[in-house]
C-alpha cells in the first residue's frame, strides 16, 4: 500500500554523537521503552565508521512514530546528535538537504511542509541550531541548481 506523504518532520536524537551503533540504540529504545513495534523515524543520519550515512528506519509503506498525532502522511528524520548545544556540521547539513532534496522531489512534498518536532509539541526538537528556513533555503538551492544546470545540458 502506498502511503501519501504530505510533510517531513526533523527531529534530532538530542544524544551526543558517536560511532557506537546510534540507530541501534534508538530503535531498542523505541522498542524495549517506548513499546512501539519499531524504530518510529523513517530516516536517520548516523556517523557510521566516521562517515555521515542515511539510514533507513521505519519501511516506507508504514506510518512512523516520531510526532504525537502528527504521524499520518508525515515522513519523520532524525539526525543523530545534539543540536541545542552544537551545529551539525556541513557533512552532516549536506546530507540532510540532500535527503529532503530527494523526498521533496519524489513524494511532491512543498517546501513550507517542512518541519521541526518543535512545530508540534513543547520540545526544542530538532535544538536551535538546525535552523528550518536555511534548510528550505539549501533546499529549493539546491533544487533550483539541478534543474538549471539540466536545462543547461550540463547534468
Amino acid at each position: 500500500m502506498q502511503l501519501s506523504w504530505r510533510r517531513i518532520i526533523i527531529h534530532h536524537s538530542a544524544t551526543p554523537d558517536t560511532t557506537l551503533l546510534n540507530v541501534q540504540a534508538i530503535r531498542r529504545y523505541h522498542i524495549e521503552v517506548k513499546g512501539w513495534p519499531r524504530i518510529g523515524y523513517h530516516f536517520l543520519l548516523d556517523n557510521v565508521n566516521g562517515q555521515i550515512e542515511v539510514i533507513q528506519g521505519c519501511p516506507l509503506h508504514l506510518t512512523g512514530t516520531h510526532t504525537k498525532d502528527k504521524n499520518t502522511g508525515s515522513l519523520g528524520i532524525c539526525v543523530i546528535g545534539n543540536y541545542e548545544l552544537k551545529e551539525p556540521g556541513p557533512e552532516r547539513w549536506a546530507k540532510l538537504v540532500e535527503l529532503c532534496v530527494s523526498l521533496v522531489k519524489v513524494f511532491e512534498i512543498r517546501l513550507l511542509d517542512i518541519y521541526g518536532h518543535r512545530d508540534f509539541a513543547p520540545t526544542a526538537c530538532p535544538g536551535r541550531y538546525i535552523n528550518l528556513d536555511k534548510l528550505r533555503d539549501d533546499i529549493a538551492r539546491e533544487i533550483i541548481g539541478r534543474v538549471y544546470n539540466k536545462d543547461l545540458g550540463n547534468a
